[in-house]
């Protein structure tokens, strides 16, 4: 699937660091974790000897601003939808889809041809994209809280 019109696409280097914090919190602002990363979360996730700053997909506009990302993880051989993330005011409009085709051929050029990820239940939309791209389930945890 194409990158939509006026979206290119470019692979993450040290000065898009403050850029991808931002977005990453708008598009994960209702998630728990994922949204509350800091710009040292990220320093430290890029300091681990699996991060490969070609594997870590950015999509900007015409003006340069970040519209979504797909960060890819290759460990041990396993490969991996790290996390993606797309700005919500450009939701529903096929970044998504776009993004997550992309890293897939990007992987697919490396040589991998099983990937993995791992989704909130109740992320809907994502769950939607992910089984339009034929994942399928491979295993479901639950999470209990003695609350």
């Amino acid at each position: 699937r194409p990158m939509p019109a006026g979206l290119a696409l470019s692979s993450f280097a040290a000065e898009d660091a403050d850029d991808w914090v931002a977005l990453n919190a708008r598009a994960f602002a209702s998630h728990p974790e994922q949204g509350r990363m800091t710009r040292g979360d990220l320093d430290d996730r890029v300091a681990e000897s699996w991060f490969d700053p070609a594997l870590l997909l950015l999509a900007r506009d015409a003006d340069g601003r970040l519209a979504g990302f797909h960060w890819l993880k290759v460990d041990g051989g396993q490969a991996e939808v790290y996390v993606l993330g797309v700005d919500p005011d450009r939701a529903a409009r096929g970044l998504g889809s776009a993004l997550l085709a992309a890293g897939l051929d990007l992987l697919a050029e490396r040589g991998h041809d099983e990937v993995d990820l791992y989704v909130e239940a109740d992320n809907a939309p994502a769950l939607a994209l992910y089984r339009r791209a034929a994942f399928r389930d491979a295993a479901v945890d639950v999470q209990y809280r003695l609350a």
